[in-house]
């Protein structure tokens, strides 16, 4: 009995040391993955981080899941609309022009295509909804980044749905 005993405590610290060493090896490689992205994410540690040249636009095929009508927000040109894009089962807050809003139908599929133009930095589509303007307000001045959206309903669906990805920007030149 007492054999069986040693060799259950045996293999009980086995696996306690091996799940200790997983453990510190993903510790590890979590914390290099956060070193990377903080050398490339600017926020208010990195202020280094390389602005890019945008010129651009890209289309993604969006699922009208709410339309929010009772929600008012605090901007009169601003709206929020929930969204699904496809094969996705997490609902998006996605900010529009109030403009835009009327054109939509709850469970309707759209092309949102983003026209990008201007100096910044985007990491995804959040950086992009950020800055989206009313087409009626789109400035003209080069130092800002500027998104407009346009919107036109499809009847695409499943892989024939637009996905493109986000535009890349130029490095700035000081030319």
């Amino acid at each position: 009995m007492k054999k069986y005993q040693k060799i259950i405590f045996i293999c009980m610290a086995l696996i306690i040391v091996v799940l200790g060493v997983f453990l510190i090896i993903e510790r590890n490689e979590l914390k290099e993955k956060c070193t990377n992205n903080s050398v490339i994410t600017p926020n208010d540690e990195n202020k280094n981080a390389e602005e890019l040249n945008y010129d651009c636009s890209f289309t993604q095929t969006w699922k009208v899941y709410n339309l929010l009508e009772n929600y008012t927000g605090h901007h009169p040109d601003v709206s929020y609309v929930i969204l699904e894009k496809f094969q996705t089962t997490i609902p998006y807050s996605h900010i529009i022009p109030s403009n835009l809003k009327s054109k939509l139908e709850q469970g309707k599929y759209y092309e949102f295509t983003y026209h990008i133009k201007g100096k910044g930095y985007i990491n995804d589509i959040n950086d992009i909804t950020d800055k989206i303007i009313p087409e009626d307000n789109a400035k003209t001045s080069q130092s800002d980044l500027i998104v407009t959206l346009s919107i036109k309903e499809t009847d695409k669906l499943g892989l024939e749905q637009l996905q493109e990805p986000i535009c890349s920007g130029a490095p700035i030149t000081n030319e």
